[in-house]
């Protein structure tokens, strides 16, 4: 009863999901695991502002570059998770040392409500859940890199993410990601082929910025 009482107590958050975290995606399993927390998909959706969306490394990190009005309106998954679910999604995203967690608003496409895990299904998240009409603009946490380098912006912006390499199994644990994504970002190698457009598109940053890149 306890235990009932403190899951019921937990908050509820929209997050905003584009990379591996996707239904089909190498780490939705995160999601649909009950030991990390509840999760309730929402809607398909995609971010209101235009972000740039880059892989990075030979596994394809997906990498959303806080860089407003760069790149593409990004598609994506937006889950209802509690408390413990955000924190275990913190964890795999090395927050705040490699992405950042912040609100964004985003739009959705489709009303598609339905649990994630079996436990949630039994006893979905209520309270603060959304209409999830089509059409509808949400505030949502969205990860960001932290740190935007050089290097990023000579990788192609992409509209959406979907694996195409093998991709490591995670099990949520702050620690392996984190060694994981420290490693693989300090091996970001820039294409020769793409460091003309990239000089291009460090000018547009640097006017959405008012700024030199």
């Amino acid at each position: 009863m306890g235990a009932e009482r403190r899951e019921d107590q937990q908050a509820r958050h929209l997050v905003f999901t584009y990379g591996t975290l996707k239904c089909g995606q190498p780490n939705h399993h995160i999601l649909t695991n009950p030991k990390n927390g509840q999760a309730t998909l929402v809607s398909t959706a995609k971010t209101f502002k235009k972000w740039p969306l880059v892989l990075v490394s030979s596994y394809e990190i997906p990498c959303l570059l806080p860089l407003e009005d760069v790149g593409y309106e990004v598609s994506g998954e937006v889950y209802l998770v509690d408390d413990r679910m955000l924190d275990t999604l913190d964890s795999l995203e090395s927050h705040p040392d490699v992405y950042v967690r912040r609100q964004e608003d985003v739009l959705l496409l489709s009303s598609q409500p339905h649990s994630s895990n079996p436990v949630a299904e039994e006893k979905p998240l209520s309270g603060t859940a959304p209409s999830a009409e089509a059409g509808e603009r949400l505030k949502t946490w969205i990860y960001f890199v932290r740190k935007v380098e050089r290097k990023h912006l000579s990788l192609p912006f992409v509209p959406s993410y979907a694996q195409r390499v093998a991709y490591p199994t995670f099990t949520g644990e702050k620690e392996e990601s984190l060694m994981f994504l420290d490693k693989e970002f300090r091996h970001v190698a820039a294409d020769d082929s793409c460091r003309a457009e990239a000089h291009g598109r460090e000018r547009r940053v640097a006017d959405v910025f008012g700024q030199r890149v």
